[in-house]
């Protein structure tokens, strides 16, 4: 069904296990997936092992057990030769390469977070994400380097400029620079994820 109201032609009797997002949905027919218009028309025909929404105009797929991403006209313009590929975020995806996760820089298909010591935690979200080192927690800015120090225990992405961080028992929020504007106070906070933020 269409944003009208209509059912979309479906002659190839494909399946839509996720919903439009920049006007194009994942679909899967005889275990394979491509992506269709809001018009039901492909636009990418059933080809990859997986498929993702579009986000930022780029979805993540899967191809002979590697993945990388295709644009809104279904050409491969990150390759695919990683293990796991996630949905952007703040211009950043989570990649994993060998073992090990990696940020990737939409701009630069270049690799952020190599050679260095902290463990990658979750998406970016207003050029900040969270990372650990050790048990503790702190955040990296897109270039890879870490800007707040890891300290904290427990953390939540950053939104309207604050991040909820949690200092001994009690969350309080920072800023982008780190510094405490809410003062350890409450007991526990509620942070929607990323993705129903879209």
């Amino acid at each position: 069904m269409n944003r009208s109201g209509k059912f979309l032609p479906n002659p190839d009797n494909y399946e839509i296990h996720h919903e439009f997002r920049d006007n194009y949905a994942p679909v899967r027919k005889n275990d394979l997936w491509g992506f269709i218009d809001v018009q039901g028309n492909y636009i990418v025909k059933p080809v990859y092992e997986k498929a993702d929404r579009f986000m930022n105009g780029l979805a993540p797929v899967k191809k002979s057990g590697k993945c990388g991403y295709i644009n809104m006209l279904g050409e491969e313009v990150i390759p695919l030769k990683y293990e796991a590929c996630k949905l952007f975020a703040d211009s950043m995806a989570l990649v994993r390469s060998g073992e090990k996760l990696y940020y990737l820089d939409v701009a630069t298909s270049e690799l952020i977070g190599k050679d260095q010591p902290y463990t990658i935690s979750r998406y970016f979200s207003e050029g900040r994400a969270m990372v650990f080192l050790g048990e503790k927690i702190g955040f990296i800015d897109k270039s890879g380097e870490i800007v707040i120090e890891c300290k904290y225990k427990e953390a939540k992405h950053f939104s309207n400029g604050l991040a909820a961080v949690k200092a001994n028992i009690l969350w309080g929020f920072i800023d982008r620079n780190g510094t405490m504007v809410i003062e350890p106070q409450f007991v526990d906070i509620r942070v929607p994820d990323i993705n129903e933020e879209e």
